[in-house]
C-alpha cells in the first residue's frame, strides 16, 4: 500500500479541495470538507479499498493523511498476521 496513492483516493472523496494541497502532511479535519458525512465515506472507503475497518475512535485518534495511513497499515498487520 502507497502512502501517495492513499493520498490519491482521499482526493477523490474531497472533490472540493484543491489536489495540489492534499499531501501526507495535510491535517485532512481542517479542511472545508470535513464533517460526519465526509468521515462516513472515509471509513467506507478505507473498508472497500483496504479490506479493514476502522472505527469513529480510530479515525478522530488522526489528525493528518499520513496518521490515518499508518492506522490503516496497523489495521492491515493486525488482520493478516493472526
Amino acid at each position: 500500500m502507497d502512502e501517495l496513492l492513499f493520498v490519491q483516493k482521499m482526493s477523490l472523496l474531497l472533490y472540493k479541495t484543491k489536489k495540489d494541497i492534499l499531501k501526507p502532511q495535510t491535517p485532512f479535519k481542517k479542511l472545508k470538507e470535513w464533517n460526519l458525512m465526509f468521515a462516513t465515506s472515509c471509513i467506507m472507503m478505507i473498508e472497500e479499498e483496504y479490506n479493514v475497518s476502522i472505527h469513529g475512535k480510530e479515525l478522530s485518534e488522526a489528525n493528518t493523511l499520513k496518521e490515518l495511513y499508518s492506522i490503516i497499515k496497523t489495521a492491515q498487520y493486525a488482520k493478516y498476521s493472526k
